[in-house]
């Protein structure tokens, strides 16, 4: 039971803190409150109430329920609106909350007159609720309160301009129907909110896992297409910017496996994109591990030559901070192929790492440990003797 009341405080105080501190913004809640409302869902909402409000008014113009003309004319005025809405939102789907909003808003003024009019109509009291539920669930919670005070106020509204007074029993009951739809559209509203909070992110997990490597947190060969063809086309569009591509190979690595066994290969390739994050820190820089100990790096708006310093500082970097196994330095170096960006070439993501690839090679026939370019092939002196079974 303490539970459930300390469950209920808190989402009290939730759906309160935007009225209480309207200055502050919720940009989370927001968001997700702001995914069931979309458009379509909107417009059959309002084409449904509209028709409602057509055949109620004509109910109320035959004489029938105890509504009179002025009922029919107030609800026909009601479904002018409701339809207009819907109309305007087929045309301009940018104003789906603002009107959606506004509708719930005149739904609950217009329906408050109707209940305090005749206190035998009991059957609006039903209805007044829907608009308080419908601005929980669909818009949030600032809109739900919103709609909760003015129907409740409403009544009270209607006296003070001069209107009948609502009897103890039709008040008791309009008041008990209006909190009650309030409780529980907040009750569902903050439920179907939880659920697209986990939803989206098991969602947000599932992609990020489809695109990264689990070991590295790298991205994965699908993420490279992916992020690779995007700058890829940003770079083909403007012929001044250049692009480099480079692949990364781990030397002896093989060997570190073999000798130290797998838990120690794996924190060599944590280790070495640790060390790359740390040289290529730009946001737009795409590091992906392309299986083993091999990796892509894409460095946009890049000069080769510059390209090939930054390489260069990262194999000297990694001899310089040698991973370490059980209390012993890995012997670790890296042979690196890359290639610039020619836009008569390369018109896949493809041909400009096959190209870079050509370069690794290089660096393996060259014995290794080097950083190969069309600029130079430049190599790194090992901190350790590369055992004797590589050499």
């Amino acid at each position: 039971m303490k539970a459930l009341i300390d469950t209920l405080r808190e989402q009290l105080g939730r759906a309160l803190r935007p009225v209480l501190a309207p200055k502050r913004r919720y940009e989370v809640d927001e968001a997700l409150e702001n995914t069931l409302l979309t458009p379509e869902l909107a417009r059959l909402i309002l084409l449904l109430i509209g028709a409602g409000s057509l055949a109620m008014g004509l109910t109320a113009a035959v004489g029938l329920f105890e509504m009179t003309h002025a009922h029919a004319l107030l609800l026909w005025g009601l479904a002018t609106v409701e339809l207009g809405s819907w109309w305007l939102i087929g045309l301009w789907r940018n104003w789906t909350r603002p009107l959606f909003a506004f509708n719930l808003l005149l739904y609950t003024a217009m329906l408050a007159p109707l209940v305090v009019s005749d206190p035998h109509m009991y059957t609006m009291l039903f209805a007044s609720v829907f608009p308080v539920l419908g601005a929980f669930i669909l818009i949030n919670r600032r809109q739900g309160l919103v709609n909760l005070v003015l129907a409740l106020l409403l009544p009270d509204l209607v006296h003070w301009l001069g209107g009948p007074q609502m009897g103890a029993e039709q008040r008791y009951n309009y008041i008990l129907f209006t909190l009650l739809g309030g409780g529980i559209g907040l009750a569902l509203a903050t439920l179907i909110q939880q659920l697209i909070a986990r939803l989206s992110e098991q969602v947000m997990r599932l992609a990020h896992l489809a695109t990264h490597d689990p070991l590295t947190g790298a991205l994965n060969r699908k993420g490279l297409e992916e992020h690779g063809a995007v700058m890829l086309s940003t770079h083909l569009r403007k012929a001044n910017m250049p692009m480099t591509a480079a692949i990364i190979d781990l030397d002896f690595f093989k060997q570190v496996n073999d000798t130290w066994g797998h838990e120690a290969g794996d924190v060599a390739l944590k280790h070495l994109v640790n060390l790359i994050h740390q040289r290529f820190r730009r946001r737009s820089d795409i590091l992906a591990r392309m299986g083993g100990d091999e990796f892509a790096l894409l460095l946009p708006n890049t000069p080769l030559a510059h390209a090939h310093e930054l390489l260069v500082a990262l194999s000297r970097t990694l001899q310089d901070n040698l991973p370490e196994y059980e209390g012993e330095r890995l012997p670790l170096a890296l042979s690196i192929g890359a290639a610039a960006l020619d836009r008569a070439r390369h018109r896949e993501l493809d041909d400009l790492l096959r190209d870079a690839d050509q370069w690794v090679y290089q660096a393996k026939q060259a014995g290794r440990s080097h950083v190969c370019s069309p600029v130079d092939c430049t190599a790194i002196p090992t901190a350790f003797e590369p055992p004797a079974s590589a050499r």
